[in-house]
């Protein structure tokens, strides 16, 4: 596990928004979600 902050870089928003953009493609699909989180693992 990292702090909050370990994830803030240079590029963090032109790759948020790349993500965003292929999730809301998928989740429009019908199909699985990038990066979900696996409740059963607890992350």
């Amino acid at each position: 596990m990292t702090p909050h902050m370990s994830g803030v870089y240079d590029a963090f928003w032109p790759a948020f928004n790349s993500l965003l953009g292929e999730n809301l493609r998928r989740f429009a699909a019908g199909q699985k979600l990038a990066n979900e989180v696996n409740r059963s693992e607890g992350y």
